[in-house]
């Protein structure tokens, strides 16, 4: 799915199961079977994602899990979810007439960037190990 998709996508029942899939990482069959996304109730019931701000704070507790990090701004009725860089520029971002339909683009086109940049997990794990330590390696290397 191409980013323009995803950000012209309406909240409903086909981006609720886009969710299931990409943020969870479930099928949605794979409910009846085992692997429950919360809300489920074992057949392929779950929770409205992208018109429920409680369930869409769900996949946001996903996305932080998985170390992705999401701002949540509205102004004058639009509602931004995405990062930001240092300087509070937006980075990534997707807006929406409701904070549960944003949450729901960002969080696709996130795990969609994810998911075409393999290496994007290990330097997050780098970044994570070098923000343990007081001094990075080359620093006072005399």
């Amino acid at each position: 799915m191409k980013p323009e998709d995803i950000e012209n996508m309406q909240a409903g029942r086909e981006m609720d199961i886009l969710i299931i899939n990409a943020v969870f990482g479930l099928e949605p069959q794979s409910c009846m079977v085992g692997g429950h996304p919360p809300g489920c109730t074992g057949n392929v019931s779950y929770l409205p994602y992208s018109t429920d701000i409680a369930a869409a704070w769900q996949v946001v507790e996903k996305l932080l899990a998985d170390d992705i990090t999401l701002h949540l701004q509205c102004d004058n009725g639009e509602y931004r979810a995405g990062e930001l860089y240092w300087n509070g520029e937006w980075s990534k971002f997707a807006d929406a007439d409701t904070a549960p339909l944003a949450i729901c683009r960002f969080a696709l086109l996130a795990v969609r960037e994810e998911n075409d940049n393999p290496g994007a997990e290990m330097l997050a794990a780098q970044r994570k190990a070098f923000d343990s330590f007081d001094i990075l390696p080359g620093e006072n290397d005399e």
